[in-house]
């Protein structure tokens, strides 16, 4: 492949990694992962209609055991939630505050590979390891795993047409190693 190497220099700071996170979830979990809450509520009502049903049918046996189940239930799912949404506020704040992120990063895409370089890390991967390039809600998603990815912030290009071409070449790349491959 003979097309020119391409260099973007950019900064991480205040790039919203969890939208991109998002993007990359909604392409490889089934829909049932991505719902695991509105799934469990759909169990709890479920349960809560057979509570109501055994408390007609035989009072004396569920009398007690209903308001106990419900309680256990929806105080575990509380507490689920609760400590959930903690550790992901946990990891996001880690993520954007990490020191990796801090300064310019420059990407160096060449036909040898792809090379992202921070003031404290250079990770060089090659084309085979580059699943796909899509666009994220902000700039470009170049994945690498189903859910491994480097961000292309929309700040390091001119307008979007500068990012579609960006995008083009980097899927250059990565056809071209399939090619090659075959």
């Amino acid at each position: 492949m003979t097309t020119a190497p391409l260099r973007l220099t950019y900064d991480l700071a205040g790039y919203d990694n969890k939208a991109a996170c998002a993007v990359t979830r909604k392409r490889v979990l089934p829909g049932y992962m991505r719902n695991w809450m509105l799934i469990y509520l759909i169990f709890v009502i479920v349960l809560y209609v057979t509570m109501l049903v055994l408390q007609r049918q035989a009072p004396a046996l569920a009398r007690y055991s209903a308001p106990l189940l419900l309680l256990v239930l929806f105080g575990g799912a509380g507490l689920m939630i609760w400590t959930g949404l903690r550790a992901r506020a946990r990891i996001w704040r880690a993520v954007d505050q990490g020191r990796l992120r801090q300064g310019p990063t420059e990407l160096l895409a060449d036909s040898d590979g792809l090379t992202i370089s921070t003031p404290l890390v250079r990770t060089t991967v090659d084309w085979r390891a580059v699943l796909d390039v899509i666009p994220g809600r902000d700039g470009l998603l170049i994945l690498v795993g189903e859910m491994e990815f480097f961000s292309v912030p929309a700040s390091a290009f001119a307008d979007d047409a500068a990012q579609t071409a960006v995008m083009q070449q980097l899927r250059a790349y990565v056809a071209a190693r399939n090619e090659a491959a075959a």
